[in-house]
């Protein structure tokens, strides 16, 4: 089966305090992106890879993804998540049985868990990672404290997130200006 990585690094990064969006901040004298799109292409089960970046970044993280793969395709993002997937989207090859969205502020994920992720998808449901939560969690109103939240029953969800593609077609909302820098990946299951 054909599974495609949309891998987002389209966000302002403007938690991390830094010049740059996230993405494109070194760690290890790498950029963060570069290290994404290494543990993605490393994973067996992945077949495409579509980076979707900051419209004023895209010939950056083109340059980024030829080093790592040639046929990975940068294409800009929206101005919200949900229309950075959706031009990600766009470009995944139709093919493909299931797509998995993976944060490029991810850097460190293991190839194993894409695949791992990819195999857990079926035709009718996705599948997410998720770890306990291990932080103290209250529940707030205003600057009040009102309880501590039973964490037992609580997940941090943690990407990539795996959907069939058949569900995420067609992407919504419509992608307005995609720039794609390459094109569509060129690795295709059984030939790495």
């Amino acid at each position: 089966m054909r599974v495609a990585v949309v891998v987002v690094a389209a966000g302002s990064g403007s938690r991390l305090g830094r010049d740059r969006p996230k993405a494109f901040v070194e760690l290890g004298g790498t950029t963060i992106l570069e290290h994404a799109l290494r543990r993605a292409c490393a994973a067996a089960s992945v077949t495409q890879i579509v980076v979707v970046a900051p419209p004023e970044r895209v010939g950056e993280a083109g340059a980024i993804a030829r080093r790592v793969d040639p046929g990975i395709a940068v294409v800009a993002g929206g101005a919200h998540r949900q229309a950075s997937v959706a031009a990600g989207l766009a470009l995944v090859d139709p093919a493909a049985g299931v797509v998995l969205v993976h944060d490029a502020a991810r850097p460190l994920t293991p190839p194993e868990q894409f695949d791992a992720v990819a195999a857990a998808v079926t035709a009718d449901a996705g599948a997410v990672p998720g770890l306990p939560v291990s932080d103290t969690i209250k529940r707030v109103e205003g600057e009040v404290v009102r309880e501590t939240v039973d964490r037992s029953a609580l997940v941090a969800m943690q990407t990539p997130q795996g959907f069939p593609a058949r569900r995420c077609w067609p992407p919504t909302p419509p992608p307005t200006a995609t720039t794609p820098t390459t094109p569509p990946c060129s690795r295709r299951q059984g030939t790495r």
